[in-house]
């Protein structure tokens, strides 16, 4: 969530991120579902933030590749 808050208030607006969380990147790209209250609530703030960007992708990357 702060790196996408960075990357607006930078003006930068073209983003592609990685993750080694199989689950969030997952959830944030709407193949699974969220499940706990509280990533409910950070899943969609993060949606949210990054609306504001022209474009923004996350990708899952196993850890040993991170």
């Amino acid at each position: 969530m702060a790196g996408v808050e960075l990357c607006y208030t930078t003006g930068v607006d073209l983003v592609q991120a990685f993750s080694d969380s199989q689950l969030m990147v997952s959830q944030l790209n709407g193949e699974y579902d969220v499940k706990y209250n509280t990533m409910v609530a950070y899943i969609q703030q993060v949606r949210e933030a990054t609306k504001l960007l022209k474009h923004f992708s996350i990708t899952y990357i196993p850890q040993p590749e991170n």
